[in-house]
């Protein structure tokens, strides 16, 4: 069964911060910790951005054009999401 630190912290207190503490006191307690793995390590090429206009896109209905800060320069993204 795989669970995060955050998920485990909800239940009992843990240093969060040290996931090699956490997997050494659960294999003292009887339990068995196959791997530790960072939770971002299977992302590669991921930008983060914050949606700062959305607009009607002039030429269809059922898109909208979003203006985006990804971080220092601002992106115009064509999106069809509604939420």
């Amino acid at each position: 069964m795989r669970v995060t630190l955050r998920w485990l912290a909800d239940f009992v207190d843990i240093p969060t911060d040290d996931p090699k503490a956490v997997a050494d006191r659960l294999e003292s307690l009887g339990h068995e910790v196959e791997s530790i793995e960072p939770l971002g390590a299977h992302f590669t090429d991921v930008v983060v951005g914050r949606v700062t206009e959305i607009a009607a896109h002039p030429d269809a209905d059922k898109v909208r054009v979003c203006q985006v800060d990804v971080g220092g320069s601002t992106s115009e993204i064509i999106c069809g999401a509604w939420n």
